[in-house]
């Protein structure tokens, strides 16, 4: 059978799991504010408040490029979202670093 483990060495693995626990906490933070431009903690916080993630991006959008319909949106999207924005947007994002 084997040794139930000491106090010193349970309290050794907590800490150990809680370091690993800690760094996921920054990597899934960092990749948030990758992929969706905004940290971690304000992601929770829309959720949390109920809010529409877009909603606030959306009406930006709207607003800067005149967007009044649902086609107006329709054929913003199908211009913009193209590989070869992806890939413009890709390039340019890696030479201003």
């Amino acid at each position: 059978m084997s040794k139930a483990k000491s106090f010193a060495e349970q309290i050794e693995e907590l800490q150990a799991t809680s370091e690993k626990v800690s760094g996921y906490e920054k990597l899934f933070s960092k990749a948030c504010e990758i992929n969706f431009g905004c940290n971690a903690k304000s992601i929770k916080k829309m959720l949390e408040n109920n809010e529409e993630p877009c909603s606030n991006f959306e009406t930006k959008m709207r607003s800067f490029f005149g967007l009044k319909t649902e086609k107006d949106i329709a054929d913003f999207v199908a211009i913009m979202c193209t590989e070869h924005n992806l890939n413009y947007f890709k390039t340019n994002r890696e030479n201003d670093k």
